[in-house]
């Protein structure tokens, strides 16, 4: 059956009908379309905080590895050379690894010179960084500790004239730290606040 009334004005009833039902989805979709805009710019947002983030610890990490990794090796080269037989009573690192080079040569294809040189740069280097880091690594280190130290902060502070917090957030660029034979510090003075 057809609707009651004038068919012309069925068909316009009709129309006006599906003109509104189009119009009220087509705001609804767009309503959807600029939430989707809304939340694909707050991943982006956090996306990048993400990577800058991801980046600020892949640095932390390197200036860590940087202060670690002759430190290391000089530990190896110790346990090493005590596994061949050096002892504190042999004598010098240098010349004990001299008179002893043949025996301590690993089965690499490396020539006697050439690991003798490698053993003592790695010593060196070894004991240098022992007594030379960044600020960064040790305020990465204190960082690092499980609830914070108040007396090594107090130390940090008293040292370099900044906190800890200040180092890591960038706000003061690392400096050179080093601990001379003698036993005397020899700190650079520590630029003042990134602004």
């Amino acid at each position: 059956m057809g609707l009651p009334g004038n068919p012309s004005q069925n068909v316009m009833v009709m129309f006006t009908e599906l003109d509104n039902q189009i119009n009220e989805l087509k705001s609804q979709l767009e309503q959807e379309i600029q939430e989707f805009g809304s939340k694909l710019q707050e991943f982006r947002s956090e996306l990048q905080g993400l990577k800058a983030e991801r980046i600020f610890e892949q640095h932390n990490i390197k200036a860590q590895l940087a202060t670690l990794q002759p430190i290391t090796r000089r530990i190896l080269i110790d346990a090493y050379l005590s596994v061949k037989g050096y002892r504190p009573s042999s004598g010098t690192h240098s010349e004990w690894i001299s008179s002893n080079i043949t025996r301590l040569l690993p089965p690499t294809g490396t020539t006697g010179p050439v690991f003798e040189q490698k053993l003592g740069l790695y010593c060196q280097l070894g004991d240098t960084w022992a007594h030379s880091t960044q600020t960064l690594a040790i305020a990465l280190a204190l960082d690092d500790l499980g609830p914070p130290d108040e007396d090594l902060n107090y130390m940090f502070l008293e040292c370099f004239g900044h906190d800890i917090g200040e180092e890591l957030d960038d706000k003061i660029p690392s400096t050179l730290v080093e601990i001379g034979k003698d036993g005397i510090a020899h700190l650079q003075n520590t630029p003042s606040p990134v602004p």
